[in-house]
Parts: C-alpha cells; structure tokens; sequence
C-alpha cells in the first residue's frame, strides 16, 4: 500500500525535535481515497489534526489489451498482465486474476474497455443448456439407475442449480 499524495484539511504542528513522532490511524477498510486522522507518538495519541490521502496497491493483474464486449468468451490473448493499482477493485471485493489464474470456459459480463481489470465480478461462466433444450435426468442408487428426460426451464453452466420440467408427468424439479 502506498500513497501517492496527501492533502492536510487543518494545519499541524510538530515540534522540530520531534519531527517525525507522528503517525496516521487508517479506515479499517482501505479505499483509493481516504480521511485519516493524524495522531502525535510524542504526546500519547494526541491528534494532531485530519488529512486527505489518495492510495493506490500495485500488482502485477491482468487488463484488457483491446474491448472486450459483454457475453464474449475471454481469450488469454486478449489480457496481458500489467502492474496496475488493484486497490479500488479489493476495497470493493472484487476477486482479481494475477500471474497463472486465467479463468478458463468464461464469457465477460460486461463489456470490459481496453486497460480494463479483470475481475471476478466481470465475468460468467459459459452456459451449458439453456431455456427449452432437452436433458437426461440420471438417479443412481447402489444396484439402481433410473433415467428420464427433461425440458430445462433457464440457463445454466456447469454446477448450477437448475429447474427442469419432466412433461410427461407435468412436474418441476430443481
């Protein structure tokens, strides 16, 4: 975590031989701005007044090297991995992708502009069936193995939960 500038809202005074017996008390969550309270060491946490500061947390991430439009598959070669400030997208929760964490069989969510980070939040997984298409419904006990099929009624990808209609019987199942 560094910080790239700072900005005083209120003149502070320390004393020349005690220039640097000061220290700041951060917001417990870090943000790219920031109000931080400054506090003398000298005088046991006295404050010495309020500041402005403007953060950044470089690391090596992946960006986009051209747009990338919303539902289109990512491509390794369309990223690049670039040291870039990740602090905006941490503060916010968002999970980023470094150094061999590509996320492979995904398409973008949104259109992610060129320089763009990439995030978990940008992108889905690709579906695996969608609304109408047919699918085999399996039930497997120890010496039993029932199958049947289905109509799904939405859009799925691999490990989600999804409701099916079974027609010749008129009932839903998740």
């Amino acid at each position: 975590l560094a910080v790239s500038s700072i900005k005083l809202m209120t003149p502070m005074y320390v004393a020349l031989e005690n220039e640097s017996a000061w220290d700041v008390t951060l917001p417990e969550q870090a943000t790219n701005q920031a109000t931080v309270k400054v506090v003398s060491l000298a005088n046991g946490g006295e404050q010495l007044g309020w500041a402005r500061v403007t953060m950044k947390c470089e690391a090596e991430a992946y960006v986009a090297r051209r747009t990338v439009r919303s539902t289109e598959l990512l491509k390794a070669e369309d990223f690049e991995l670039r040291k870039t400030d990740v602090l905006g997208a941490k503060a916010s929760g968002n999970a980023i992708f470094r150094k061999d964490q590509f996320p492979e069989a995904v398409r973008a969510r949104v259109t992610l502009a060129t320089g763009a980070l990439l995030t978990a939040a940008a992108i889905e997984r690709m579906p695996s069936v969608r609304l109408g298409d047919m699918v085999t419904l399996i039930l497997r006990g120890d010496n039993l193995r029932i199958s049947t099929k289905a109509v799904v009624q939405g859009t799925a990808a691999v490990g989600d939960m999804v409701t099916v209609q079974l027609s010749l019987y008129n009932r839903t199942f998740r």
